[in-house]
């Protein structure tokens, strides 16, 4: 059975540009590794396709019109959904079959994200996210917002805190909005021993040279446990 490893970090941390890169250096390795981003999984089953597409579109819509359709409640049934469809059809069987699945960040930034909502009820969110899988293990890339922004164009409205907080100035959202996200992993990050890689200073390479040395040790403890 393979390890799922998470590479978590707030939006614009890097997370995206390192999940290739670490997956082919992980192959030269030989180690049997597959990346996995969240959103986009062809599955093999037509309608599991056809339910998967359905509810990304609700997700992940591209209009401003449909988000208040649902209260916050609804949209964390709605990404539970989601991770469940994710974990039973992809996942496990792809356990199954590599050393190690490297997910584009896992669900801990969508708690982190609704941990800072209002009055939203806290023992519901940990019931409902703590039914889903966790990842055996999840890397932080800890990086200061402010060098995250410098490093993107443009950001989703979201992003900079959108729907729960006034966006008057987009800078200084988004740099408190993800300060907080960063925060509230980081307190994760201590609670449930992820390792944090501070890729201030560090480029996609060297972060990658970090995880995949970290990713193998993983997998030979994890080889000596089944033993």
């Amino acid at each position: 059975m393979g390890i799922l490893v998470g590479i978590e970090g707030i939006d614009g941390s890097g997370k995206t540009s390192v999940v290739e890169p670490l997956v082919e250096k992980l192959k030269v390795l030989d180690i049997h590794a597959k990346a996995l981003n969240k959103r986009k999984v062809d599955y093999p089953d037509s309608r599991i396709e056809k339910y998967t597409k359905a509810i990304s579109e609700l997700i992940w819509y591209k209009s401003d019109d449909p988000y208040y359709f649902v209260t916050s409640q609804g949209w964390l049934y709605l990404h539970a959904i989601w991770y469940t469809m994710l974990i039973e059809n992809e996942i496990l069987p792809s356990l199954t079959q590599y050393d190690v699945i490297i997910v584009d960040g896992w669900y801990y930034k969508i708690y982190s994200k609704f941990l800072l909502k209002d009055n939203f009820n806290k023992n519901l969110l940990d019931e409902v996210i703590g039914s889903l899988r966790k990842c055996d293990k999840v890397f932080m890339l800890d990086v200061n917002p402010s060098i995250c922004w410098n490093r993107r164009e443009k950001f989703k409205y979201t992003e900079m805190g959108g729907y729960d907080n006034n966006v008057e100035d987009p800078y200084t959202s988004y740099i408190n909005y993800q300060g907080s996200i960063r925060n509230i992993m980081r307190e994760m990050a201590q609670k449930d021993d992820w390792f944090v890689v501070d890729t201030n200073k560090l480029s996609i390479n060297d972060t990658v040279n970090v995880l995949s040395q970290d990713i193998i040790k993983l997998i030979k403890v994890s080889e000596n446990d089944e033993i």
